[in-house]
């Protein structure tokens, strides 16, 4: 009977060892690769960040843009970011450029809402939108 016991400790005591062994290098593999996404999206965050907008004017004459940003990435969720609004004439000449902070982080695979009101740009035609950075 201390025989059966005895070798029935061993072999569970053998078994828990390599199961535990192989968990242990897949979650160093995987921590390893989530550093490394992580350095990615936080060195080039325009990389993984998306702009989408529409703009009209109000009754007021004022140029309204409204749009989401999307992170794309994975890991990293970034904030302070800045967007560059360019107001354009009719033929597509730049006329005004002008830098605009979100408010809020936008979180990995989701995406944050923004509104921006411009005062009267005379002899504007149309509104592009881009970013300028962020941090992550």
């Amino acid at each position: 009977m201390r025989n059966t016991l005895a070798i029935f400790l061993i072999s569970t005591a053998l078994l828990f060892t390599a199961c535990g062994g192989d968990d242990v290098k897949h979650s160093s593999d995987y921590q390893e690769k989530k550093a490394s996404i992580a350095d990615q999206e936080k060195s080039s965050p325009k990389s993984f960040l998306t702009v989408k907008f529409d703009y009209h004017k109000n009754l007021l004459g004022k140029w309204v843009v409204e749009g989401e940003v999307k992170n794309s990435g994975s890991v990293i969720t970034y904030k302070n970011i800045t967007l560059q609004v360019e107001y354009m004439d009719k033929d597509g000449g730049t006329m005004i450029k002008d830098n605009e902070a979100i408010d809020g982080e936008v979180k990995p695979n989701s995406s944050l809402d923004f509104k921006i009101k411009e005062p009267k740009v005379k002899g504007a035609r149309s509104v592009n939108v881009k970013i300028v950075s962020a941090e992550g």
